[in-house]
């Protein structure tokens, strides 16, 4: 069993260990394209209505819960997986380094962003990526035999994107034929959309498959390919956008960092030890062409002039550009003079005069520094203790950065959850009265605006309208103000809460059970608008509606407004007629009509028997056309069900129409009324 534990054990040849890996490259993403279809047709099929009421929405809610699950957890354990390949490989500890310093260029950045505008971040950030590259061009060479797994990412991305425009493209100019008539769709379509989309989400995998089994019949060891294909791409961005390579900070510094990964390690310990025994490993290689610090004997940059783990001073031979002691008179390697180093260095020399002199008659005697004789060949592999020592400031620092996220996380949580809380106790210690029932999160109808925009917030946008009134728009709402007063509210989040905790989300059920059935509703496609009425201490009149999905039987929105005195009153007229028509109130009914307009049925002998059969008459979609002093129109849709006689079937017939509401004293009545069939069914 090699290094990779089970791993090794389960798929102990290459080409099965490649295998595996694209094999789990595959579960992971049929499963997540899988997923987001089947949600996806879930909540269309719900949408619709095809799963009946509130009870097959939540089943079905319950198997798309369920499936969403079993998603996660397969995603997690082959998250799980490649972690631990990544730390088998002594891959892991590097590109949690890289994470970290990104980490730590993503706060620097948001800092930059709050303190100067946006001309001046976007070019000290632009100042930032080019000191970046200035700085980290010759580090390049670490990773230049390895460019080819650069090429593969960039390949894989353009082919990925190309493939995906074609396929978009596609769908887009498909869906347009449809939208004007040029061709027929139907279920084959829409499916064949779904595989297109699918083979998008797969193209990412088959450029990995296509990458590792091409390093399969190039020679490459699996360890080895995994672990470059992780690292490389990675280290040639962080050399273009790892800003924090420019500090010198240890565990973040771009010397130490790219100095202590290996990249020609195979990723497997029992390989290494194979590869010492035979003297000619990879890392062997690499000592030869490398340079070495004489003084601790770390591996140094070829044009490094101090040792980036001792600090000491690195002085090569001019000949063979070895390292080499600076009091020495020839190169241990080559054996040149060293007169030009001596002279450059000559103070240093004069104070061990006597022991050059000694060292010059026999300068074999010597011990030669040489480079390929390196305490890191003796390398076993590394007890688990003695690798976490050895990183032990890497999770230092990934613990500060931990310990001051949550903290962060804890105070942003507070400070958001504050906000309500100190809008409604404003609200309560400024109004007594049942203006806070006309309010979201603390902000009520008829407030003052410089009083109520301290409690919201950041302003997202605004914009004018006509009327001079003035809409603001906020992350949990949106406010309308007009003569420096609130005149209605709308929320846009579940965090706007009305003051009896009411919120987006919330059920038809929640809504009766904290303000009762004294309500008005009527519908509005796809929706049922509850209302209810409330006073302001001037004794404006304020509505309060919860705009519940017919559906999912959910609030949609809440809004809360100032009642628009003669349109609201001409609504409710014409709604408590047809209320009354439902309730078989006939002779109420009556009287909400005009004189002439009751003299125009025939009188109430003509008009009762008109209704003998109704069951109910239910008013949709009322909208204003028209309005002046006294005089207001409205068009409708009506659903009204009648009786059929001598039978148990009811006939369900659909009209829209339109109705006139005038002013008669103190109450609206119906002048006129029209409407037009638009179909019928039987029950």
């Amino acid at each position: 069993m090699d290094s990779l534990g089970y791993f090794g054990k389960w798929f102990p040849t290459e080409h099965k260990k490649y295998t595996a890996i694209i094999a789990m490259m595959y579960v992971g993403v049929v499963t997540t394209v899988l997923g987001v279809l089947f949600e996806i047709a879930l909540r269309g099929l719900a949408m619709i209505g095809l799963f009946g009421g509130p009870a097959g929405v939540r089943r079905t809610m319950d198997v798309l819960t369920f499936f969403s699950g079993l998603n996660t957890l397969v995603t997690l354990a082959l998250l799980v997986i490649m972690i631990y390949l990544l730390y088998k490989t002594r891959a892991l500890a590097y590109l949690l380094k890289m994470f970290l310093g990104y980490f730590v260029v993503d706060l620097l950045l948001i800092l930059i962003a709050e303190i100067f505008n946006g001309t001046v971040a976007a070019i000290l950030c632009i100042l930032g990526i080019i000191a970046t590259i200035y700085v980290n061009r010759k580090r390049w060479h670490y990773i230049s035999q390895y460019r080819r797994y650069i090429y593969y990412v960039i390949l894989s991305w353009l082919v990925s994107a190309l493939c995906t425009a074609a396929v978009v493209g596609h769908i887009v100019y498909s869906m347009t034929q449809l939208m004007f008539g040029m061709t027929r769709g139907g279920y084959g379509t829409f499916i064949g959309y779904a595989v297109l989309l699918v083979l998008v989400w797969m193209i990412p995998v088959f450029c990995q498959h296509y990458i590792y089994r091409r390093e399969e019949r190039l020679g490459t060891s699996f360890y080895q390919a995994f672990r470059l294909m992780c690292t490389v791409p990675m280290t040639a961005l962080f050399f273009i956008f790892g800003i924090s390579s420019l500090a010198s900070i240890g565990t973040l510094s771009g010397e130490n960092m790219f100095t202590s990964f290996n990249f020609d390690d195979t990723g497997d310990n029992q390989a290494n030890h194979q590869n010492d025994e035979n003297a000619m490993s990879t890392q062997n290689v690499n000592g030869v062409n490398e340079k070495y610090c004489p003084h601790c004997g770390r591996p140094v940059a070829a044009d490094a002039a101090f040792c980036s783990h001792c600090g000491k001073p690195v002085h090569t031979c001019p000949q063979c550009h070895q390292p080499v002691d600076p009091s020495a008179k020839f190169c241990p390697s080559c054996g040149a003079p060293l007169q030009v180093l001596q002279a450059q260095y000559g103070h240093l020399t004069n104070r061990t005069a006597v022991q050059q002199e000694e060292k010059v008659v026999q300068p074999e005697s010597r011990p030669a520094v040489h480079p390929v004789v390196m305490p890191q060949r003796e390398k076993k592999e590394v007890p688990l203790k003695a690798q976490l020592q050895e990183h032990r400031n890497l999770f230092i620092a990934l613990a500060c950065v931990l310990v001051v996220a949550i903290a962060g996380g804890i105070w942003y949580a507070h400070e958001q959850k504050a906000l309500p809380a100190q809008g409604s106790t404003v609200s309560s210690q400024l109004v007594k009265t049942a203006d806070s029932e006309l309010s979201l999160n603390g902000v009520y109808l008829d407030q003052s605006w410089d009083e109520a925009k301290d409690g919201l917030g950041r302003e997202l946008s605004t914009s004018d309208s006509k009327d001079g009134a003035v809409h603001h728009k906020f992350t949990d709402m949106d406010v309308v103000v007009k003569d420096d007063k609130v005149i209605m509210l709308t929320s846009s989040s579940p965090a706007a809460q009305s003051k009896r905790g009411i919120h987006q989300g919330s059920s038809l059920d929640d809504v009766v059970n904290a303000y009762g059935d004294d309500y008005q509703a009527s519908e509005y496609g796809a929706q049922i608008h509850y209302e209810y009425t409330f006073k302001t201490d001037d004794g404006k009149q304020g509505i309060l509606r919860f705009a519940v999905s017919k559906n999912s039987q959910t609030v949609e929105y809440i809004s809360v407004r100032l009642a628009d005195e003669k349109t609201d009153g001409a609504k409710q007229a014409f709604l408590a007629y047809h209320k009354a028509i439902s309730n078989h109130d006939l002779q109420d009914a009556f009287q909400m009509l005009t004189g002439e307009f009751q003299n125009s049925v025939g009188g109430y002998d003509g008009y009762a028997p008109g209704y003998a059969n109704t069951l109910s008459s239910d008013v949709s979609n009322l909208r204003k056309i028209a309005s002046g002093s006294d005089k207001t129109t409205f068009s409708f849709t009506l659903k009204a069900r009648d009786r059929i006689p001598g039978s148990a079937k009811v006939k369900v017939q659909y009209f829209n129409g339109q109705v006139t509401m005038v002013k008669d004293g103190n109450t609206w009545k119906i002048s006129d009324m029209s409407a037009k069939k638009t179909g019928e069914h039987v029950e």
